[in-house]
């Protein structure tokens, strides 16, 4: 048996697992027997005063790794007598490391670790939050209402599944930021959660913090991990079957080393800071170089390319600009400038190529670079030198999220059609004519009607946040925050799947749910 505790003293008693509450010592009274027996009523202790969140716990993790659960507890009482607190595990589910965070006087939470000795299969368990005046092992002089029960349930899986896997009907690589040349960051397809299984791990590659940046085509997924001034930095070729490295490309300790995009059979990337600033086309199975021409930059970020027909484009420019390259002979077609804004990429149709920088939305003919039209957001307000990567329709309407608004522009009369105020962060994506954005600082959902910007639904509070990272499917909307996935079902605007890890969000055109972290780690789940 697992106990956890912590003792709670003083005057007046806060907390210090999850609420501090429950006066004297829960022991009952005597009295006299009636002259006629009767059976005594059950009398139910008040827990009421205790709100535990969750009142119950169901966590996926794998043969030796960990999860981290988190309860928290609010108690609407306080006491002046000193208190001992503990939660006990009898099964050993969890380690007994527990970490104790005072949300407020009489609110607290414990973020628990699952044992990493556990073996494949589920496990029950129901732990024990014991408030006592005693020491809690024992716990003779239980608080009024203790203890509070916790239902667990824990799923161990195998650390590998590589299941065969075969192409979805109608579901294009994922082959740029946010998917295609429009950056909807939607897959026309339907997933079962319940069959979500984790695929394989790419371990730790590199230590300069930043998430790994990744591309998918043919079987392949094609991985950046790079950084300002990393010491190496390299692009690598990964099987999605297998999770087995195919071929890699180190760049050395160049500036940047960009985003890949992947289409016809080739990688394509940018590299920038000053002398460190060339656009490299590689085969994408043998990791050939192709070509390597050289670009103008300062010490710019860029997003991954995105590839449209038989060209390319990318953000560029010692003073900002963008640039069209040929997918067949890898030559320069045009170089406009534009205001010096790095951060996006291109949002491309068959006319234009479009973004959003310095307050105004850009539409650049595709066949010269010379400026279509633009269109002016009056209100909006500086806040640095990052540009804005907008999402297409594809019916002559455009997205964005800038200020903390969530921006729909008509493109064909050229004018922002609609607005709506909030306090929205990352990109937004688009599916069938609804729009979702992250809004309340990312802890919610939206659902926006894609015309008018009408507000359809908002899904259940995410904890945990700010979520940042936003993919959409034809049921599920997946969300990343800097510690976790979740899965939002449409339907229903509610949470119903979860992994312990976040990053970059993508899925393939073979059903994997990409998960690029922080410091090159890779996480592929299986959807089907």
């Amino acid at each position: 048996m697992n106990t956890f505790s912590r003792f709670v003293g003083g005057t007046t008693c806060a907390l210090a697992l999850v609420a501090c509450g429950g006066g004297g010592g829960g022991g009952g009274s005597t009295s006299t027997p009636p002259a006629t027996p009767t059976t005594p009523p059950v009398v139910k202790p008040d827990q009421s005063w205790l709100t535990l969140t969750p009142s119950s716990v169901d966590v996926t993790t794998f043969v030796g790794e960990m999860a981290t659960v988190s309860i928290t507890a609010k108690s609407s009482k306080t006491f002046a007598k000193p208190v001992n607190i503990a939660i006990v595990d009898p099964t050993g589910v969890f380690s007994t490391d527990v970490k104790v965070t005072a949300l407020s006087d009489l609110e607290y939470r414990a973020d628990l670790q699952t044992s990493t000795v556990l073996p494949v299969g589920v496990r029950t368990a129901t732990l024990e939050l014991r408030l006592c005046e005693d020491d809690p092992k024992v716990c003779k002089s239980p608080l009024s209402g203790s203890p509070w029960l916790i239902p667990v349930k824990v799923d161990v899986q195998p650390d590998t599944n590589p299941t065969p896997l075969s192409y979805l009907p109608n579901v294009a690589n994922w082959g740029t930021y946010q998917g295609n040349a429009s950056h909807t960051g939607y897959v026309p397809a339907t997933f079962d959660v319940s069959k979500f299984t984790r695929r394989w791990v790419l371990p730790v590659s590199n230590t300069n913090g930043e998430n790994a940046r990744i591309a998918h085509d043919n079987g392949r997924t094609f991985a950046v991990f790079s950084g300002y001034f990393a010491t190496s930095s390299i692009l690598v070729a990964v099987s999605e079957d297998t999770g087995k490295e195919l071929w890699r490309m180190d760049f050395g300790a160049v500036h940047r080393v960009n985003p890949p995009a992947a289409a016809h059979g080739k990688v394509y990337l940018a590299t920038s800071g000053h002398g460190d600033t060339f656009f490299w086309v590689f085969d994408q199975e043998t990791g050939k170089l192709l070509s390597k021409t050289s670009m103008d930059s300062q010490w710019e970020r860029y997003l991954a390319p995105t590839v449209y027909g038989d060209a390319v484009y990318t953000n560029s420019g010692y003073y900002g600009g963008m640039t069209k390259f040929s997918t067949t002979t890898f030559e320069k077609a045009w170089f406009a400038g534009l205001p010096q804004y790095d951060g996006w990429t291109p949002a491309v149709d068959a006319s234009h190529a479009y973004t959003y920088v310095n307050g105004t939305l850009y539409a650049l003919a595709t066949a010269d670079g010379s400026t279509a039209f633009t269109i002016a957001d009056s209100d909006n307000q500086w806040s640095g030198y990052d540009g804005t990567t907008l999402a297409l329709s594809g019916s002559g309407m455009a997205y964005a999220v800038n200020g903390g608004r969530l921006l729909g522009f008509d493109l064909a009369g050229r004018k922002i059609a609609w607005k709506a105020n909030g306090t929205a962060v990352g990109m937004p994506a688009f599916a069938k004519d609804v729009v979702y954005v992250l809004n309340a600082r990312g802890t919610v959902v939206e659902a926006h009607a894609a015309a008018t910007g009408a507000l359809l639904w908002t899904s259940e509070s995410l904890d945990t946040g700010p979520y940042t990272q936003l993919v959409v499917t034809d049921n599920l909307v997946f969300v990343g925050s800097a510690e976790r996935t979740v899965a939002i079902d449409l339907a229903t605007q509610r949470k119903v799947w979860e992994y312990p890890f976040a990053g970059d969000l993508s899925i393939s055109n073979r059903g994997v749910l990409y998960i690029a972290g922080q410091k090159g780690k890779v996480v592929a789940i299986n959807l089907r």
